[in-house]
This record gives structure tokens, C-alpha cells and sequence, in this order.
């Protein structure tokens, strides 16, 4: 794994004294971001981000913010760094550059909120003057990070106090004074459409606190109406899951009532089948009983009409055999096929 902090370390002593190359730069934003990524807005990334002003402004401290998991958190970070407070003149640079990058996104309003009201606490030194030169510093770091087709966001729509408005318009105004680019003369129309808000007049301290109690009552007042909004809005929501399960209810009420009346068809169904079965069965019955009467009448006549022959047939079973006899018993034998094939018998 390389070294990224040795890296950066040398970068910046071999550029002390001139301006850093297309590649140096490169290198130095690539071994920084690596840095960053490995151990987080720490100490020592803060102090070679503040060192290597020179290499990419913050340019690299935004691409961090993007890629990190929280950028909230390390933005913070960045604000209550030791550096910060130690060296509010680079604080101020990468602030001021954060901003104009951010404007050429035109999709951070809240993070360029943020970024301009930190610059009252670091823009200015003890003696209440802007550090080093403004015009320089503005230049640099402000106006020609700025790209030609930046939309800028109208500086009315910012979550800012007023003041901390008003005092960097006309800071940023004073220092482009003069400057001739398409920039410094896209950011005077950006400021030419900030209006500041009236000063209003000193009113006596009962004054004030009746207007304080006001303005405390009308946030109540907007406190109640977003939780009667909210309330309604959650009472409409049940109300609709009421109609939902209300209809759901009913569907399956016209279910059940539709199975009813198909189990009580088939029921129905099933009784006739059961009738006809009954009938069936006694129907068969009687068959059944029929055929076994006419079986024992037929059974009665065929034995009626065999009776002589069985009688003769026991009458000479104690005769000797003589041709007479077996011509008698083959004529019977013949009377016996033909009474059997009378009585439905079929033997051909």
C-alpha cells in the first residue's frame, strides 16, 4: 500500500516556493482523497488539506463529502477541526471555494446555507478586516472556480440570517468591484437580485416583548395547524384503510354467501341423487325378486316336466342292460334335452 501521507508530505515541500503542475495537482488530490478514505477527516488529513491549499483549493474536500456514507457528519467535522479555528485564513479560502463548487452544482442549497454561516466566525481577523487581500482571495478561490454556464441559486431562497446575508453580499460586491470577467459579472446580477430585508425601526422594549410574545404565539399557531394537518392527514390515511377493509369485509361476505348458495345446489343435487339412487335400488330389488320367482317357476317346470322321466330313469336303474333299455334311454335322454331346450336352455 503506498504511502499517501509521505506522498502529499513531499508534493507540498517540492511546491513551496511555485505553483504546482496539471500533474502534481492531480497526484495530490488522488493521495489526499486516498488518505481521507483510509483513516477519515483526521488530524493529519486536515493538516495536509489546509498545507496544500495551493494544489486544489476544495476541490478535494467536496469530492470527500460526496463519497462519504454521512457527509453532514464530515462536514462538521471540517468546522470543528482544529485547523479551523487555528487558521481561519485557510478556513476561509476553502469555504469560500466550497461555495462558488457548490453553486456549480445548483443542487446543495442546504450545504451552501451551511457554508455561509460559517463565514462570519473565520472571514475576518482580530482587527475586524478580511484576511490578506480580498480581491485576490475572492479571484482565486471564488470567482474563477465558477463555471460559465453556473446556475446560480438566488441567494433569497438560502436558509440564512438576513444579516450574515446582507454583510456577504456587500463583502463579496467590495472585493469584485472593478474586476471586468464573465464571472465577476454573472456574480454581480447573482447579487444585483438580492434585496435585504428592510431594517426595521427601534420600537420600546414593551413593544418588543408583546412582538416577541406574538411572534412566540404564531409559531404555536403554525405548530397547531402542521399537527392539525398532520392529525387530518393521519385520520384521512385511517379512513381509508377502514373503506379498504370495509370493502375487503364485504368481498368476502359475497364469497361466503356465493358458497353457500353453491354448497346448498349441490346438497340439492345431492338428495335427488340420492332419491334416484333409492328408487334405483328399489327398483332393482323388485327385478331382483322377480327374476328369482320366475327362475323357481321355470326351475318348477322344467323339474314338472322331467318328473316322468326321472321316474322311469330310477325305475331301471336296477334292470339289466338290453338294447330295448338303452333305446329307452336315449329316447328319454332326447325328451330331456328338448323339455330343457323348451325352458330357454340353448345347447347348439
Amino acid at each position: 500500500m503506498e504511502d499517501y501521507a509521505a506522498i502529499l508530505k513531499d508534493l507540498i515541500n517540492t511546491q513551496k516556493k511555485s505553483s504546482p503542475s496539471l500533474t502534481n495537482k492531480n497526484k495530490f488530490h488522488d493521495s489526499w482523497l486516498n488518505l481521507a478514505k483510509l483513516e477519515g477527516f483526521t488530524e493529519r488529513a486536515e493538516k495536509y488539506l489546509y498545507d496544500g491549499l495551493n494544489f486544489c483549493g476544495a476541490a478535494t474536500l467536496k469530492e470527500y463529502l460526496a463519497q462519504a456514507d454521512k457527509p453532514e457528519e464530515e462536514l462538521a467535522k471540517f468546522f470543528s477541526g482544529t485547523l479551523y479555528s487555528a487558521n481561519k485564513a485557510g478556513a476561509f479560502r476553502l469555504v469560500i471555494n466550497l461555495i462558488a463548487l457548490y453553486l456549480n452544482d445548483g443542487d446543495k442549497p442546504q450545504r451552501i446555507s451551511a457554508l455561509l454561516s460559517e463565514i462570519p466566525k473565520i472571514s475576518r481577523n482580530k482587527d475586524g478586516k478580511i484576511w490578506g487581500n480580498a480581491n485576490k482571495i475572492f479571484a482565486k478561490y471564488f470567482l474563477d472556480a465558477l463555471n460559465a454556464d453556473a446556475k446560480l441559486v438566488p441567494l433569497s431562497t438560502l436558509n440564512v440570517s438576513p444579516k450574515i446575508l446582507e454583510d456577504f453580499t456587500k463583502m463579496l460586491a467590495d472585493a469584485i468591484q472593478g474586476v471586468k470577467s464573465p464571472s465577476a459579472a454573472k456574480v454581480k446580477a447573482w447579487l444585483g437580485n438580492f434585496i435585504p430585508p428592510a431594517k426595521t425601526p427601534r420600537l420600546s422594549k414593551k413593544l418588543l416583548d408583546v412582538a416577541k410574545q406574538l411572534e412566540t404565539l404564531e409559531n404555536e399557531c403554525d405548530s397547531l395547524s402542521d399537527e392539525n394537518f398532520r392529525l387530518n392527514q393521519s385520520l384521512a390515511d385511517e379512513h381509508g384503510k377502514l373503506e379498504a377493509a370495509r370493502q375487503t369485509l364485504s368481498a368476502l361476505n359475497q364469497n361466503i354467501a356465493d358458497a353457500k348458495a353453491e354448497l346448498s345446489a349441490k346438497e340439492k343435487l345431492l338428495a335427488g341423487k340420492d332419491a334416484e339412487l333409492d328408487d334405483k335400488s328399489r327398483l332393482i330389488e323388485v327385478l331382483q325378486n322377480e327374476q328369482a320367482r320366475n327362475a323357481e317357476v321355470a326351475l318348477n317346470k322344467i323339474a314338472s316336466g322331467l318328473k316322468t322321466e326321472y321316474q322311469d330313469f330310477q325305475s331301471a336303474l336296477e334292470a339289466e342292460m338290453t338294447c330295448e333299455l338303452g333305446e329307452n334311454f336315449r329316447q328319454q335322454l332326447k325328451n330331456i334335452f328338448r323339455t330343457l331346450e323348451r325352458h330357454g336352455l340353448n345347447f347348439k
